[in-house]
């Protein structure tokens, strides 16, 4: 498998380390990490990733700051077909946790 090169945005910091730690054993590289939807935007820009992995509700109102600013990131293209991007929300009382 080809090495994927993945910026993570996600307030959560224990999800955001483990999932870095399973990118990096699996052989992808993470270039970068925010905590907030405004910290995602430095990572992309200065590293063009193949992905980016994004967290739909972040500080400051855990709306969809997210999801914006992962569109806010749609001039960093690396590919001339576009970056794919992942965005993730889960409420945990949904899974009966």
């Amino acid at each position: 498998m080809a090495e994927v090169r993945v910026v993570l945005a996600d307030d959560d910091v224990l999800l955001r380390e483990r999932l870095a730690s399973l990118l990096d054993r699996s052989g992808h590289v993470v270039l970068g990490q925010a905590g907030d939807s405004p910290g995602l935007s430095d990572p992309v820009r200065l590293h063009r990733p193949d992905l980016s992995v994004v967290d739909i509700r972040m500080p400051p109102d855990h709306s969809t700051e997210g999801l914006a600013a992962a569109r806010g990131c749609s001039h960093c293209k690396r590919a001339p077909s576009g970056r794919p991007q992942l965005t993730t929300w889960l409420e945990t009382h949904e899974l009966g946790l």
